[in-house]
């Protein structure tokens, strides 16, 4: 038997547990020591075909909600995916297209030399043999499409 094509999908409320338990995972274990400190409600919802991940953060007494709007797309080779940052805002003040830029630019310096991951523009671009590398994700066929939906994200292989 040949499988040609699968098609894998993720509901928006399992990557946000995934989410909220993978902050909880790096407090714990010491991986962002200081940097996490003060960071709490991780949450992701669609909009406009976008997910827009959000974090609040307790600066002084005040928690400012922090959020950045993310557009998954499959590669056109079907080599891997691109998430492209839309924008970002900060408490509704700070942010835009104008604020993506520069912290694309840091994203690329964090990702330099890691195989599989770099920054094009506002892209991060991330090849199948890095998706491959995630524990239980190893994708042998093309990328053909990755969707958004109100509810899920579904990837198709093959």
């Amino acid at each position: 038997m040949q499988i040609h094509q699968l098609a894998l999908s993720v509901t928006i409320n399992e990557l946000r547990d995934g989410l909220r338990a993978g902050l909880e995972k790096a407090k714990a274990s010491g991986q962002g020591a200081g940097q996490l400190d003060g960071f709490t409600d991780p949450d992701v919802k669609v909009k406009d075909g976008a997910l827009v991940f959000s974090v609040k953060k307790k600066m002084g007494f005040i928690p400012v909600s922090l959020s950045a709007s993310v557009t998954p797309k499959a590669l056109t080779d079907g080599q891997g995916i691109s998430l492209t940052l839309n924008k970002v805002n900060a408490a509704g003040i700070l942010g835009g297209a104008t604020a993506a830029g520069a912290l694309m630019q840091q994203l690329a310096a964090a990702v330099a030399g890691r195989p599989g991951l770099s920054v094009v523009g506002n892209d991060l671009v991330i090849t199948k043999d890095a998706l491959a590398a995630l524990p239980n994700f190893a994708i042998t066929g093309a990328i053909k499409a990755l969707d958004v939906f109100s509810d899920q994200i579904a990837l198709t292989i093959g």
